[in-house]
């Protein structure tokens, strides 16, 4: 009977080991969520980038652009290399709205291309960095938390420079 027990005993340990070994390979909705959003988020820094050192008329305008096209790129690779550790297939360029958004900076030009992308980077980051934070608050797998506490303060410098762009009138 002891055989028995000891032998029940094993099995649910080793039925535990695997169900939390096979956990941890999980791919969670918020760290799905998070790639994505991070793919969609630097895609469009770079389109829109791009513009701003093409279109801009003032120097810091071009300036942020350039950062943005020097800067994105790299954290694009780092998050499609974690997507793909993790199984996750990324987008492969901006969401839809900042698609459409991207074809109205397009239209403009002088002051109101400046002023209509500066303020949507300001509005962007706001926004990345509450995804960001939410990933460091309520991510599981501990890689993709580990990277949005890596990138947490260079994402945090650029929306203070886009904040101090869009408030210091250039």
């Amino acid at each position: 009977m002891k055989r028995i027990l000891l032998f029940v005993a094993c099995l649910l340990v080793f039925a535990c080991i695997i169900s939390c070994k096979k956990d941890n390979n999980t791919v969670h909705a918020d760290d799905e969520d998070f790639l994505r959003s991070m793919a969609y988020f630097n895609q469009s820094e770079i389109l829109t980038g791009n513009m701003a050192v093409a279109k801009g008329t003032r120097d810091s305008i071009r300036i942020f652009g350039q950062m943005m096209v020097n800067d994105h790129p790299v954290l694009l690779a780092t998050i499609s290399s974690l997507a793909a550790a993790s199984g996750i297939s990324l987008p492969g360029g901006p969401d839809s709205i900042h698609q459409v958004y991207a074809q109205q900076l397009s239209s403009l030009s002088g002051l109101s291309f400046d002023t209509a992308y500066i303020n949507s980077q300001v509005r962007d980051y706001k926004s990345i960095l509450t995804v960001i934070r939410n990933e460091i608050n309520n991510g599981h797998r501990v890689q993709i938390k580990s990277f949005a506490g890596d990138i947490l303060p260079a994402i945090q410098s650029q929306s203070d420079t886009a904040i101090a762009i869009a408030v210091s009138g250039w």
